[in-house]
C-alpha cells in the first residue's frame, strides 16, 4: 500500500527565489574516512546545483592525516564562494562532532548533516530544500543508493532491501502524509543525497 501511496504522490515544487533566500549550512563529520572518499563527498558539495553557502568540516579524532585535502577544500571553497571551516576535535563521536559543526554554523535557515563518504546526487540540496516551502515541514531525509548498487545481483538485492527500508522507516516517522518529505519519498523522484 505504501508503495503505491508512493507512487501516486507529486511532489510540491517551491519558487526558485524562495529556496535561493535561505542559508543552508552542511554539517560534516568525519573520522578516519578514505581521504579520495572525503575528497569525492567534498567535491559533490561544491557542484550542486544550488550550492550551500557554508560547509563545516569536524575531524573527531582521525588517525589520518587530512593536511592535504584540507588544503584543497578551502581552495576549492573559496573559488566555489562556500563559506568554510575545518576543525580537529578529541574523538567524542559523531553526535558530538555534529554539535560541534553546528557551534560554528551559526543560525542558518536550514541544516543539513551528511556523512564523509556520502556523494551527493548533483541536485540533491536543491531538492532536500523543496519541502521546506511549505511550513509545516520541520525536517527531511534523503534517500541512500550504494554506490555499488548495480555491481551483481547480490548487490542489487542488498540495495532494494536498504531502499525499502529507508522509505517504511522515514515515512514512519512523519506525522501525516501531507507533513512528510515527498521528494525523499516519491520512487519516481528519489536520488542518493
Amino acid at each position: 500500500m505504501q508503495t503505491v501511496l508512493f507512487a501516486c504522490e507529486r511532489p510540491h515544487r517551491a519558487q526558485q527565489s524562495a529556496t535561493e533566500s535561505w542559508h543552508v549550512a552542511v554539517l560534516m563529520p568525519v573520522y578516519n574516512e578514505d581521504p579520495a572518499y572525503l575528497r569525492a563527498a567534498l567535491t559533490a558539495l561544491a557542484a550542486q546545483t544550488r550550492r550551500p553557502d557554508a560547509v563545516h568540516v569536524v575531524d573527531d579524532g582521525s588517525a589520518h592525516d587530512y593536511t592535504e585535502v584540507r588544503t584543497w577544500w578551502t581552495e576549492h571553497a573559496r573559488a566555489a564562494d562556500i563559506r568554510t571551516t575545518w576543525q580537529r576535535t578529541a574523538n567524542q563521536g559523531k553526535r558530538h562532532a555534529q554539535a560541534q559543526a553546528l557551534k560554528r554554523a551559526g543560525t542558518p535557515d536550514i541544516v543539513v548533516t551528511v556523512d564523509s563518504d556520502a556523494k551527493l546526487a548533483h541536485d540533491a540540496i536543491d531538492e532536500i530544500l523543496q519541502p521546506f516551502a511549505d511550513p509545516r515541514v520541520q525536517g527531511c531525509a534523503g534517500l541512500v543508493l550504494a554506490a555499488n548498487h548495480r555491481n551483481t545481483l547480490l548487490s542489487r538485492f542488498t540495495d532494494l532491501y536498504f531502499v525499502a527500508n529507508q522509505l517504511v522507516d522515514r515515512s514512519a516517522l512523519s506525522p501525516s502524509a501531507r507533513s512528510r518529505c515527498p521528494r525523499a519519498a516519491s520512487p519516481r523522484t528519489a536520488r542518493p543525497y
